[in-house]
Formats: C-alpha cells, structure tokens, sequence
C-alpha cells in the first residue's frame, strides 16, 4: 500500500499552480522588505541555503484543534520556542494553522510580519475550498 501511495498518488496541477501564485507573492513581500539573514544561524547552517529565494519563513501551528488542551501553549511560549529559528526582527512569516481565532496570534507580530492563507484568496481564484490544505503544504515545503 505505501508504495501504491508513494507511486501513483500526486497532487492535481492546479494545486501547484495556486501554491505558486503564493509564493511568487511572498517573495515579492520578503524582498520588498529587505530583513537582512541572521548572523547567528543562516539558511545554510539549517539545511537550506541563503539565496534570494529565502525572503520569508513558514510554519504549520495546530492549535485550535487539539483534543487535550495540557499540550497547547501560549503565543509567547511558541515565540520563544521559535526564537532560534525564526530569528531575524520584522520577517516575513507565512503561517498555516487550523486555529479559528487568528487574533491568537497577535503577539507574533512583535517579530514577524504574519501572513495567512486568507491574505492570499485572491492568488486561488475559483480553486475548490477542498484543495486548500494541499495548497498550503506545497507553499509550506518551498
């Protein structure tokens, strides 16, 4: 079954497409902001490189949806959990999330310039709602 899956199953072109819209935008965000790469711990260092192509950062937070409420944290908790790797002042940072409220993550914007998937609506025209999970892991693993 693993090798049916890892074979045969791919995403459809038009979640590449959307995907790509994005992140053309969030490049042309990043680049407009100039944020200088941290001296502390570059791109390289982590296993990506340094490049143009790293004007902004992503993460996934599941926060909204988790059955045992002990395991959630604070938007400062996750700040300072973060703080290592998301580390240059003012960074563009594309978050994916199941949380509803996104008002939870105000105390980010401290650092970051926060972006959602809703801020890029229009880059998906007419795709299917159904696709939009998919959209945000192609954006996500860029």
């Amino acid at each position: 079954m693993k090798r049916i899956v890892r074979d045969y199953i791919r995403y459809d072109q038009k979640v590449f497409c959307a995907a790509e819209k994005i992140i053309n935008k969030l490049n042309e965000e990043g680049l407009a902001l100039q944020i200088q790469p941290s001296l502390s711990s570059s791109r390289s260092e982590l296993g990506g490189n340094d490049d143009l192509e790293h004007t902004w950062s992503s993460i996934h937070i599941r926060h909204g949806e988790l059955q045992y409420t002990n395991v959630q944290i604070s938007p400062q908790e996750l700040l300072e959990e973060t703080k290592e790797w998301l580390n240059r002042q003012g960074e563009l940072l594309y978050i994916a999330t199941d949380e509803k409220d996104l008002r939870w993550f105000l105390p980010l914007e401290e650092r970051h310039q926060i972006r959602f998937l809703k801020d890029y609506m229009a880059e998906l025209g007419d795709l299917e709602e159904s696709l939009y999970g998919m959209v945000e892991q192609v954006v996500l693993s860029r």
